[in-house]
């Protein structure tokens, strides 16, 4: 499976409420690798902050941090994500 399929699931989850992090909604041992270079990434772009609300609490202080909001960012990251796989075949 494609690392942007991957993200894809993770979306529907998250959309769905399953999960609240991409991190737990891409973990799949079915997946092996791809997930771990997903998570790294994330972890890598979250920049020292182990969750997207620490991220913009820190960095956007301005933007609102309810529940409904980070689902918003969140699903918005991973479209962004999603699309940058994409245009790399992956």
């Amino acid at each position: 499976m494609k690392h942007s399929e991957i993200l894809k699931e993770a979306r529907i989850k998250i959309q769905m409420g399953h999960n609240r992090g991409i991190c737990a909604a891409v973990s799949d041992d079915n997946y092996g690798f791809k997930c771990t270079q997903i998570k790294s990434y994330i972890s890598h772009a979250l920049a020292g902050h182990n969750w997207l609300d620490d991220w913009v609490r820190y960095n956007r202080p301005n933007l609102p941090r309810d529940s409904k909001s980070m689902r918003k960012y969140r699903l918005q990251w991973i479209d962004w994500m999603i699309e940058q796989y994409e245009s790399t075949g992956r």
